[in-house]
């Protein structure tokens, strides 16, 4: 026989629940619909219970109880502390319990969220596809007012591969300088800082580097200008965060440079 309920017999020495069991016979035999939701559902899920058991399972005898009763206990206050100060934000109640079981999972994505933002505002054709110049989308703001965003064109890449993205935020333009990654195995890979190490020095968003204020050796105080950046016609100092010496220079002026990119490398002072 090839039939399920003969196979769960032979070979696992199961019997299933037959059709008559819930429902009857003859006359007084019931139609699907008048079975008690108690009796129905065995009987439907036997079949997919069976099979799961055997082809996920194996040997393994499944769990006859609710999964988080044999689950080792987890100090929940602790390890959220142990998280926040890990990521340096504070943790949710649902981001707990993503990270409770899918910690590496859920330490890549808030990583990912660190860099980008949170992306899930984005339509998903937009995420998956992009948009094309005069495309347009509306995505909502923290204050409960939204964006009108329209992408207009991008330049071509410079020598570091990047390129400079035209588009207006409710009818103003804008200019973001972004790496075109499709480009990334032409163009020598960059230096990134390491956001755990005080000593390096990263750039806060992509521009342009329009100075570059101290040389290798040079003696530095935590607040001493480093860099100025450029970006979206506005300029932005880059401070030293630690008393010390400029151990070498990365970044240099008429240089476009992207978010995390390390500029400078410092020698904090013992």
């Amino acid at each position: 026989a090839h039939n399920l309920d003969q196979i769960a017999l032979d070979y696992l020495g199961h019997k299933n629940i037959s059709y008559s069991e819930v429902a009857g016979k003859g006359k007084n035999a019931l139609t699907f619909d008048q079975v008690t939701l108690e009796q129905a559902v065995p009987y439907a899920c036997e079949d997919a219970d069976i099979t799961i058991d055997r082809k996920v399972l194996g040997d393994t005898e499944p769990l006859k109880v609710r999964p988080g009763s044999v689950l080792e206990a987890v100090n929940l206050e602790e390890t959220k502390k142990k998280i926040e100060k890990k990521l340096d934000r504070e943790v949710s109640a649902t981001g707990l319990a993503s990270y409770l079981m899918y910690p590496d999972v859920y330490l890549n994505y808030a990583e990912h969220e660190k860099t980008f933002g949170d992306i899930s505002i984005l339509p998903t054709h937009v995420f998956f596809y992009g948009m094309k110049p005069g495309d347009e989308t509306v995505l909502p703001l923290l204050d409960g007012r939204q964006a009108i965003i329209q992408y207009l064109a991008s330049s071509d890449p410079d020598e570091d591969g990047m390129r400079r993205v035209f588009f207006e935020v409710n009818g103003q333009p804008q200019t973001v300088i972004v790496k075109d990654k499709n480009l990334i195995h032409d163009v020598p890979q960059v230096e990134k800082a390491d956001p755990d190490n005080p000593e390096h020095v990263a750039a806060p968003m992509p521009g342009l580097v329009i100075g570059v204020e101290v040389s290798a050796g040079q003696k530095v105080r935590k607040g001493d200008t480093l860099l100025v950046l450029e970006a979206m016609k506005m300029q932005t100092t880059v401070p030293a965060e630690v008393d010390g010496k400029v151990k070498r220079v990365i970044a240099r002026p008429n240089h476009i440079v992207d978010t995390g990119d390390l500029l400078l490398e410092l020698e904090k002072s013992k």
